[in-house]
């Protein structure tokens, strides 16, 4: 007995190469898409850690000022009664001897009423200025923070 011999069993050479290419192509644009997601993850993740960052740097120049807001005129211009650097982790409770944790460095200056001001209030208003910086990886980064404070300010209402 003899078996013919099918040629559509057998794929031709020509399709062989195809199935090889189709492959080779899948491949690659599985390639650029898993780039493509690992970029959009990581810099979701970068936003969101940047996010926090700018978020406790607003918390601790509120909480800084709010300190000052509250201290009386007398302790306000008595020198180093109010710190002029401080240091502040990241983490709320924290200790900063941790080298490899996020640290605010800031600082704090309580000035006159700088030129162009209301020169009518010199003697019963003064600038706070408060500055804060951090790093981000290599990346120096600074927020500050301005307001006046008064004689008759809040803690006068706060404590009679």
């Amino acid at each position: 007995m003899i078996i013919g011999y099918n040629r559509q069993t057998r794929p031709a050479r020509d399709e062989r190469g195809s199935i090889f290419l189709e492959t080779t192509i899948a491949v690659v644009l599985a390639t650029i898409l898993f780039v493509a997601l690992y970029g959009g993850i990581n810099y979701g993740l970068l936003t969101i850690r940047l996010a926090r960052e700018n978020l406790r740097a607003t918390e601790i120049l509120t909480d800084k000022m709010e300190v000052i807001r509250l201290c009386t005129w007398d302790q306000v211009n008595t020198s180093n009664f109010i710190p002029s650097t401080f240091t502040v982790p990241f983490k709320i409770g924290g200790s900063t001897n941790n080298t490899k944790e996020l640290v605010y460095n800031g600082t704090i200056r309580i000035l006159s009423i700088p030129p162009g001001g209301p020169s009518a209030y010199s003697n019963d208003m003064r600038l706070v200025s408060l500055k804060l910086n951090w790093g981000t990886g290599k990346i120096n980064r600074q927020r500050q923070l301005y307001s006046y404070i008064s004689r008759y300010g809040l803690q006068n209402y706060m404590y009679k």
